[in-house]
């Protein structure tokens, strides 16, 4: 009985661990702030959303300080020279003030942000539920890195989850997105 008992306490404590709560970015990820009250904000792994899925990479502030805050992964090169580099993303925002985005950009060798796509001129403003967004950029032959993930101008909250970077001919105007990873509750 109190085998079964204490066995059952492990169990209720590492699904609390792995369910709820935020965690540490996953491993390669990183965060920046080009704010000035960088402790109203944070970067973590979020809650789930179902059973199945990951935990989205997520950004959160708490006030609407001038500025940005990022959180970045580092994509390899390999088989992206010379083609159009697009990132499909499942997204969400909760009460964002002023701007989020999913963002893509590659430098190359003296000249960092040679090309972004950083939804500029699309921003995530609000609330709304999970959904497919995609940027895209060229890496040329010389690219030196190609950074992607979110950020957010203002206060609110960005998640994402279920980035895959596809590469493109130039040229190509292939830009349906995969089909969606479900989310909803676990069945």
């Amino acid at each position: 009985m109190r085998v079964s008992i204490l066995i059952l306490a492990c169990l209720i404590a590492w699904a609390a661990q792995e369910w709820g709560g935020e965690q540490p970015l996953p491993d390669g990820w990183r965060w920046t702030s080009m704010r000035t009250d960088t402790a109203n904000c944070k970067a973590f792994a979020g809650e789930r959303p179902s059973l199945t899925s990951p935990r989205p990479v997520t950004l959160r502030c708490t006030s609407a300080a001038p500025g940005y805050v990022a959180a970045r992964f580092n994509f390899p090169l390999d088989g992206l020279r010379g083609k159009t580099a697009r990132l499909f993303a499942q997204v969400k925002v909760e009460n964002v003030s002023d701007s989020a985005r999913l963002w893509l950009r590659v430098d190359k060798p003296g000249q960092m942000g040679w090309q972004s796509d950083d939804m500029e001129d699309r921003p995530l403003k609000g609330t709304s539920d999970w959904v497919t967004i995609s940027v895209a950029v060229e890496v040329p032959e010389d690219a030196s890195s190609l950074f992607g993930g979110i950020a957010l101008v203002g206060s609110g909250t960005i998640s994402m989850m279920q980035p895959l970077l596809l590469p493109l001919e130039i040229g190509n105007e292939q830009s349906r997105a995969p089909r969606p990873i479900p989310t909803g509750p676990a069945k």
